[in-house]
């Protein structure tokens, strides 16, 4: 069996994923490679600071097309070679103390607080499909996760309602988001349609920002519907193959080309 380390690994597995996945999905799968990596460094010599090698592997390393090494900093050339040095290799997440130790990073934040039960999931997950991508390969012999029991806390599902916008709240927060910017550039104006939709229409964010007129059923009185089709969430510009901030994708846990129909209520066809 070939000996690799995890850095090579992960630059290795991230190269496959890439492709196959949303722009969202990529920032999260950026984020947990991140965490791994960095819990799967050994103690070295010139060890540069977490800040510096979290910013040289979240900008430099797990970005793909990966920029020329050759434009990067000095630091952050620095940084990735000591990374690529200090690296274990990929067969130590067999030893239990080691994975354990890789599980309990990923429960944490940066500042050492124990992280959202939804980051630590994604962030497991991450780690499980490069798991079996090695196993697959066959870069492991035996899955590292099998003899090792770790636990998520569990994420409240109902809402608490004191955190839940009322009506009169509701009507205060349009009239407030209409004033944002100069008039002619209607910036304030946009808010209120997409905070509007957001409200009366329950949609979630990525929602209302891809619905546009034809998609929309305005009567001159009573309820309009709208047909949803698509989702533009706002991922930022490295990580969609457009090079926009905002991706391009289907409805949620939907088959690509599914649609919905959403009822529009009156207040919200008037606005």
């Amino acid at each position: 069996m070939t000996t690799i380390n995890w850095y090579a690994f992960a630059l290795e597995y991230l190269e496959v994923r890439w492709g196959q996945v949303s722009a969202k999905t990529r920032s999260g799968t950026n984020d947990a490679l991140c965490s791994l990596t960095m819990a799967m460094l050994r103690r070295a010599r010139g060890r540069p600071d977490d800040e510096l090698l979290r910013r040289a592997l979240r900008n430099w390393a797990f970005v793909i097309p990966r920029p020329d090494a050759r434009t990067a900093p000095t630091e952050v050339r620095l940084a990735l070679d000591w990374v690529a040095r200090a690296s274990r290799p990929l067969d130590d997440l067999l030893d239990p103390v080691v994975m354990r130790g890789v599980l309990q990073a990923l429960r944490l934040k940066q500042d050492g607080t124990v992280a959202a039960a939804e980051t630590q999931r994604r962030k497991r997950t991450t780690l499980v499909n490069s798991v079996r991508y090695a196993i697959e390969l066959g870069r492991l012999r035996a899955d590292p996760l099998a003899h090792v029991s770790s636990r998520i806390t569990e994420t409240v599902q109902q809402v608490d309602p004191r955190v839940v916008v009322n009506p009169a709240q509701a009507r205060s927060l349009l009239c407030a988001v209409s004033y944002v910017g100069g008039y002619e550039r209607a910036r304030g104006r946009r808010l209120v349609g997409l905070f509007a939709r957001m409200y009366y229409a329950g949609l979630r964010p990525a929602e209302a920002v891809a619905v546009t007129l034809p998609d929309c059923d305005l009567p001159a009185t009573g309820w309009g519907t709208a047909v949803l089709h698509a989702t533009r969430p706002s991922v930022g510009k490295k990580w969609t193959d457009s090079g926009r901030n905002h991706d391009l994708r289907g409805l949620k846990s939907r088959p690509p080309s599914d649609t919905r129909v959403v009822p529009l209520p009156p207040e919200l066809v008037r606005l």
